[in-house]
């Protein structure tokens, strides 16, 4: 009776042990479980996040990349070495690069080249603004001032007399001296236009021989006639033609220029004052930080950049 009693003991707290033993299996199962099952919800929700920031972030992208205005700036690519085509058939020079360097302050504007076909195209499309900045080296008249915006100066010009040894120059000529000899010049060039206004108040005229060449087809047309003449920016001929070509031309500084602006501009289209003032306000940065400087000496052989105290006293 005695064993009985305690093998039932036995069997019972065996029992219970067991029991006990399964209840903790099952409450630890049920514990992992909630817990991979807690992971995995985090882990869906972690990935659900990054997929709703990349898309977000994609968005962003997409809407930071259709907010960008396109602008397109048409140039003649010549005159070397203000704009022209490279080596490598990429379109640069000073004004290119200058332009360039510009627009890297405005990330709003996504800044697009065009050649024009010739130079007056460039007012055309400007006209009808197939183009919104006209990228040529261009100086100030009061019909261009009436009709398009100018940005503030970008270039600061000199301007000599290159002739052949038929004329004796020098080293300061003016129109009256010149009076007798033939220019010649593109009719569209402020060059020309202050030979024009020089004639309607001289008593000797200076003769205009109107061509529109290549800058180097004119230098070769004055070295070969006699008491032809030609006025061309300094930087352009010293930094470019002459050492290239070669040219064995007389030069004088020309003293009695037409008018009283010696500046190169951008031009943009009238109902583009925005772009116009963003320009102003980004050519001048450049300019203080010294990079127009470095544009002008890599390009022109020396400084010609305006300060930044005649950018903004110039300012159209």
């Amino acid at each position: 009776m005695k064993n009985n009693l305690l093998k039932l003991i036995g069997v019972t707290l065996t029992a219970s042990f067991v029991l006990t033993g399964c209840g903790q299996s099952a409450q630890t199962a049920k514990e992992v479980q909630a817990a991979q099952e807690t992971e995995a919800a985090q882990s869906a929700e972690s990935v659900q996040t990054e997929q709703t920031q990349e898309s977000t972030g994609e968005a962003a992208e997409s809407a930071d990349a259709t907010e960008k205005t396109v602008v397109v700036a048409a140039t003649g690519a010549s005159p070397r070495p203000f704009t022209y085509y490279d080596d490598n058939n990429n379109l640069t020079g000073q004004n290119v690069e200058l332009l360039n360097a510009i627009f890297e302050k405005l990330p709003e504007y996504e800044l697009v080249w065009e050649v024009a076909p010739d130079f007056p195209s460039i007012f055309a499309g400007i006209d009808s603004d197939k183009y919104q900045i006209g990228v040529n080296n261009l100086s100030w008249n009061e019909e261009r001032g009436e009709k398009y915006l100018f940005t503030a100066p970008m270039f600061k010009n000199e301007l000599i007399v290159v002739a052949n040894d038929s004329i004796e120059l020098s080293d300061q000529v003016s129109f009256e001296d010149l009076a007798g000899k033939t220019y010649i010049g593109s009719p569209t060039l402020a060059y020309t236009i202050w030979t024009e206004q020089y004639n309607e108040s001289s008593d000797q005229d200076i003769i205009i021989e109107y061509n529109e060449s290549d800058l180097a087809l004119q230098l070769n047309l004055v070295a070969e006639q006699e008491d032809y003449f030609l006025i061309v920016d300094a930087p352009m001929y010293y930094g470019y033609y002459q050492p290239e070509f070669g040219y064995d031309l007389q030069n004088a500084v020309l003293s009695d220029i037409g008018g009283d602006d010696f500046y190169s501009y951008f031009i943009v289209g009238k109902g583009n004052e925005k772009l116009a003032e963003d320009i102003d306000r980004a050519l001048l940065e450049v300019t203080q930080e010294g990079i127009a400087t470095q544009i002008s000496n890599q390009f022109l052989g020396g400084d010609y950049a305006p300060t930044a105290d005649e950018i903004i006293k110039y300012s159209k």
